[in-house]
């Protein structure tokens, strides 16, 4: 009876060693520890979802324009000349200029050379005789248009003789804009 005993004992502590270990790894898979974690990914989601609504807005607006800023045309010409505006349209750049002080009979006041975005232009209307009166258009045809919305920098060379003097002289101005 005594070693029925000892079998009996041997196996409730097996039993219970087994039953211990099941309990330590039970305690590992505690129901309490998930929330930890669900909290965690519950806060990822809802910064994560608040993200991609945010990036969602920014996209529609991008599309939209809203972020697209006009580069207003400018431009500048040294004494005795004056440039008022500048526009580009398809393959033709235009410029208003205006004088003073200037030799009105003179064929020298006049522009000598466009370059825009580092190419040449085609001079199609340069004379400047009459600038002092009231500005004066000056054109030129570029060898391919440009696109809608694309920005331009560009330099032109202008010529002139001061009334009464003899000599031809010339100045350089700059401009920059947005073409049309």
């Amino acid at each position: 009876m005594e070693k029925r005993g000892r079998a009996i004992r041997a196996t409730c502590v097996s039993l219970y060693v087994t039953k211990v270990t099941n309990v330590q790894q039970v305690e590992h898979m505690n129901p309490m520890r998930p929330k930890k974690s669900q909290a965690a990914m519950e806060f990822l989601m809802t910064y994560g979802w608040t993200i991609l609504v945010i990036m969602i807005i920014i996209a529609v607006l991008y599309g939209m324009g809203i972020f697209d800023i006009k580069t207003p045309n400018t431009c500048f010409t040294p004494e005795p000349y004056k440039c008022l505006d500048v526009k580009g349209t398809g393959a033709t750049f235009t410029a208003l200029i205006s004088a003073s002080g200037i030799d009105q009979s003179s064929a020298e006041n006049k522009v000598t050379e466009i370059d825009i975005n580092g190419v040449g232009c085609a001079i199609t209307q340069s004379d400047l005789k009459d600038a002092e009166d009231a500005a004066k258009t000056v054109s030129c045809t570029l060898g391919s248009a440009l696109s809608k919305g694309s920005k331009f920098d560009g330099v032109m060379k202008l010529s002139y003789i001061k009334y009464g003097g003899s000599r031809a002289h010339s100045v350089s101005g700059s401009f920059s804009g947005t073409w049309e």
